[in-house]
């Protein structure tokens, strides 16, 4: 009884002396809490924390954690907007999420050895320009860059990754990255400008690939998309994927550049086919060997020529739409062949199809691969009849293509002429008003010269010969005209004629 006495009250001490004396490198049950750079201090023994290290909204200027070579948790630093630079230098691992947001006036982020995180998660930083791995960040499980100042991603070299997003990024022109060859999540990226160029020339397969509001996509190595490919954006002018094989759901919409999508190898979809709402787009025959699609096909815009020469199964529903007066007989010919197996719509529009728009697409699909999915045609009538079409099509593309050379040179003829037609026309027109001004100008002349020449008892008998009984009345248009008091005869020489005018006038003498 009385050594129960002592032992009870020694185990209790004990207890609370190790409860006192806690590990300060031990962050499983409660994070670490940096407020100031004396916390940090107190972390330089630490080689290793386990758990999470979390730095206080309260910390501001900058902080250096110093010593520490690996954080089995996270580090977080959340809404410290009066934090200015971080650095690790020793720090070569996180095993959870690395996570910097709401930091308003953070500039520099200087991790040398850091080349293994958990994930990144950088999101409102927007004065933070650059990012310090001098290591080169080699693995991690997702990206996440939201809203920040960085103008490229070249501390991150992953070769594989889950979800990765990019958007918001003001300064991110050029979003190159070398090394990534296998995308395991969800890839999204949105272009903040309108020149936003994404370069992935070693990105082999993917599960997820979105692209948005950017400008240029170059994916040479792309082989395989299980999932998704989308391509939203109206600054692209030409996608290309040359080597992709197989896919998912493939999508272009809203492209009011996209003039060209070039995909030559792909042959099967396990999903859909969408290309709508790109106003430029005139010609999609950039799919010659795709041969199956297991979902739906979609087809609307504006295009005057659809080509799918080795499409023979579509197991969802078809609808191929278009301004244009296109033509629907490869969708029939698939129909009746038993190729579509759910409702089927091809509705051409009311625009002629210009010949020009006609024979680039002829030499267009003159260029396509012949591969197709069907077997020798010598043996099914039903392929006979398909040659027989193909033949009737290229016949009337070579007329359409003859047409269209007449009637170039029917323009680059008859413009010509009519120019110097009009030009001739011009010139006889200013040479007859020239004539005509001419002549006005000289008959006036004369009747000046005329009227200062002529007697004035001449005037006075051509007045009275108005006033004959045949022309008594005047015009109503001028007034009448009294004639003057005729002055005496004028004795004029023998050798002179003299005629007298009719009615009472007075005889009046004219020189001959």
């Amino acid at each position: 009884m009385s050594l129960s006495r002592y032992i009870l009250p020694f185990l209790l001490a004990s207890s609370l002396a190790a409860g006192a004396t806690k590990d300060p490198c031990d962050g499983t049950k409660t994070p670490i809490v940096i407020s100031k750079q004396s916390d940090a201090d107190a972390l330089e023994s630490c080689t290793t924390i386990k758990g999470d290290v979390t730095i206080d909204s309260s910390a501001e200027g900058s902080l250096d954690i110093h010593g520490v070579q690996m954080i089995t948790g996270d580090l977080v630093a959340d809404g410290a907007r009066n934090l200015h630079t971080l650095s690790a230098s020793l720090l070569s691992s996180i095993g959870g999420t690395f996570k910097l947001n709401n930091l308003v006036f953070f500039t520099a982020l200087a991790m040398d050895s850091l080349s293994d995180t958990g994930s990144l998660n950088f999101t409102m930083l927007p004065n933070l320009g650059a990012l310090t791995f001098y290591s080169q960040v080699r693995s991690t499980g997702s990206i996440s860059i939201v809203d920040t100042g960085l103008d490229s991603l070249k501390g991150i070299q992953v070769d594989t990754v889950g979800d990765f997003t990019v958007t918001g990024n003001d300064r991110l022109i050029n979003f190159t990255m070398d090394t990534i060859a296998n995308l395991t999540g969800t890839f999204y990226v949105s272009g903040a400008m309108t020149d936003v160029s994404v370069n992935f020339p070693n990105l082999v397969t993917a599960t997820d690939l979105t692209f948005v509001d950017v400008q240029s996509i170059s994916l040479p190595s792309l082989a395989t998309v299980t999932d998704n490919l989308n391509v939203t954006s109206p600054y692209i002018s030409n996608f290309s994927a040359p080597n992709m094989i197989t896919g998912g759901s493939v999508s272009f919409q809203h492209g009011d550049k996209l003039n060209n999508i070039s995909m030559p190898e792909l042959k099967t979809l396990s999903e859909d086919l969408v290309i709508s709402g790109n106003g430029l787009l005139g010609h999609i025959n950039g799919f010659p060997k795709l041969s199956k699609i297991q979902g739906d096909l979609t087809v609307v815009g504006n295009y005057t020529d659809l080509s799918f020469p080795a499409l023979d199964t579509v197991n969802g529903e078809i609808n191929a739409t278009s301004k244009y007066a296109i033509d629907c007989n490869a969708f029939d010919n698939l129909r009746n062949n038993g190729g579509i197996k759910n409702w089927y719509s091809c509705t051409p529009g009311s625009k002629m199809i210009p010949p020009s728009a006609t024979s680039s697409s002829t030499s267009s699909a003159t260029s396509m691969p012949t591969d197709t999915a069907h077997g020798d045609s010598s043996s099914s009538p039903s392929s006979s009849s398909t040659e027989s079409s193909s033949l009737a099509a290229a016949t009337s593309s070579s007329s359409s293509s003859s047409s269209s050379t007449q009637t170039k040179i029917g323009v680059g003829v008859g413009v010509p002429l009519g120019v110097i037609a009009i030009g001739l026309g011009f010139f006889f027109w200013r040479l007859r008003n020239k004539r005509r001004h001419h002549a006005n100008v000289f008959a006036t002349e004369n009747m000046s010269d005329s009227s200062q020449n002529q007697n004035p008892w001449m005037t006075i008998g051509k007045s009275h010969e108005l006033d004959t009984p045949q022309e008594r009345n005047p015009p109503r248009s001028f007034p009448s005209v009294e004639a003057p008091t005729p002055a005496p005869p004028i004795q004029l020489p023998t050798s002179n004629w003299v005629q007298e005018l009719p009615g009472d006038v007075p005889k009046a003498s004219f020189r001959a």
